[in-house]
């Protein structure tokens, strides 16, 4: 097993400053953006977001329209709604939920909307949601996260994160990746249904006929997934960006984050997750084409743990669920 020592990755002859200056010079994006820029775009959005709302007056609101924040909620709405709506996605395929900035389209498309129904508190829905509603009262506005019990964000290894990026770190947050569930996709459901028929009472009979038949396809879900995965001899796995928390939780999985807190990992913390690695046998990693791919690189690298691509954000939701299993249950037996 190769070692992760000091700023020296030995694997590959570069340091660890060099192996991520090396992938963006490769056209890989940067790992995290400044939060200088991150807040500028924000501020820059927030002068120009009024514009765009009061360009669009109750009187264009189009009745079919809803807006959701990122690809997957899509799914979940087409499974209740049909195509009754129209559906305008916030966050778009490929851009990370984490730290993107709604482009002022997008809301322009949101002003429009009669409803938008957000998944919790993710990215921007935290720093946006007040002003949303401040801007737009006529905009009727669903959390989807409601009735979930929510679990603290990762923390594995965060204490040496901590200590050696010496910034506080809101040990109080909850983790937002529900919807990497198959039993918090029944509650989202819920939270649809109730929505849509609110919106569009004289179809009510037709979501809660659609919601039987999802929530009896999310209990068949589970329960394979559930035989799939009962006799795995690994039960840890390394993830960069850690998108399956409640996943995890509901399989008796351990998920190890390269990313916790959103920030790039430290030396100190690619080699504790090289350790735990090590410790427990671990056969995985996964990466998310949002995310740079050099700290998990570095690490497989290391390690010789192999790599494995997934896309929590798909909007073949049902699909990718089922992936991710079938690579979980074949490489962790």
């Amino acid at each position: 097993m190769k070692e992760v020592t000091g700023y020296e990755l030995r694997v590959t002859g570069y340091g660890l400053r060099g192996v991520f200056s090396a992938q963006r010079h490769r056209g890989h994006r940067e790992p995290q953006r400044t939060t200088e820029k991150t807040n500028l775009s924000r501020i820059l959005l927030l002068l120009i977001f009024p514009l765009f709302i009061w360009s669009c007056s109750s009187s264009n609101i189009q009745e079919n329209l809803i807006s959701v924040s990122i690809v997957p909620e899509k799914y979940f709405v087409e499974q209740i709604a049909g195509d009754d709506f129209e559906v305008n996605i916030i966050i778009p395929p490929g851009a990370s939920h984490s730290n993107y900035d709604p482009s002022p389209s997008n809301m322009a498309a949101m002003g429009r909307s009669v409803a938008y129904l957000r998944m919790g508190s993710i990215g921007f829905e935290q720093s946006l949601i007040d002003k949303i509603a401040e801007l737009n009262p006529n905009l009727k506005i669903y959390d989807l996260s409601e009735g979930v019990h929510l679990v603290a964000s990762p923390e594995v290894l965060e204490d040496v994160q901590c200590q050696e990026n010496n910034h506080h770190h809101h040990h109080g947050s909850y983790d937002q990746h529900i919807w990497m569930s198959a039993r918090k996709a029944k509650i989202i459901a819920k939270n649809i249904c109730n929505a849509v028929s609110g919106l569009k009472p004289e179809r009510s009979s037709f979501y809660q006929d659609n919601l039987t038949a999802f929530l009896q396809k999310m209990d068949t879900l589970d329960a394979v997934t559930q035989r799939k995965l009962a006799d795995l001899s690994v039960h840890a796995f390394v993830i960069f960006h850690p998108a399956l928390t409640y996943y995890a939780e509901d399989y008796g999985l351990e998920q190890i984050p390269l990313e916790v807190d959103g920030k790039e990992p430290s030396v100190a913390w690619m080699q504790k997750v090289v350790a735990e690695i090590q410790n427990k046998n671990v056969r995985l990693i996964f990466t998310q084409g949002e995310y740079s791919q050099a700290a998990a690189v570095a690490v497989s690298e290391t390690t010789g743990v192999e790599l494995q691509a997934i896309n929590p954000l798909s909007e073949a939701w049902e699909t990718e669920f089922e992936r991710i299993t079938d690579i979980i249950s074949e490489k962790m037996k």
